[in-house]
């Protein structure tokens, strides 16, 4: 399971050094992160299209997770699809950002590969 059990660590995604103050969808983003993505396999620049489309199961979650829960706190912040909290994350999260160029080919990618896995 590429989650962590205790969710938000303090870890963020993105690099504290001379960064502006983070606003609330970035802390958002960094819980997810944190939540579902950081000790997930297909993670680096180095994943094979295998691990990536796990790791893709796993933004799904993360995505469930913030319409789920942090939607229904908090209206304010936006709502998304699975492609535009993608590429939201891809882009926020620097373990991911080299993928976020290649969002809409995962996300397709990822949905073909979902259709094909027995339920």
């Amino acid at each position: 399971m590429c989650a962590t059990a205790g969710g938000f660590n303090g870890a963020s995604c993105t690099s504290t050094q001379n960064a502006p103050p983070q606003t609330e969808l970035g802390l958002v983003l960094d819980d997810l992160a944190a939540r579902f993505i950081v000790n997930c396999p297909g993670a680096d620049a180095d994943a094979a299209s295998e691990e990536l489309m796990l790791l893709m199961f796993e933004v799904e979650k993360a995505h469930w997770f913030y319409v789920d829960f942090w939607r229904a706190q908090n209206q304010r912040l936006p709502s998304f699809g699975i492609r535009d909290f993608t590429v939201q994350l891809f882009n926020h999260c620097a373990m991911l950002r080299s993928f976020s160029k290649k969002v809409d080919a995962i996300v397709s990618q990822w949905q073909a590969y979902k259709r094909g896995v027995p339920t």
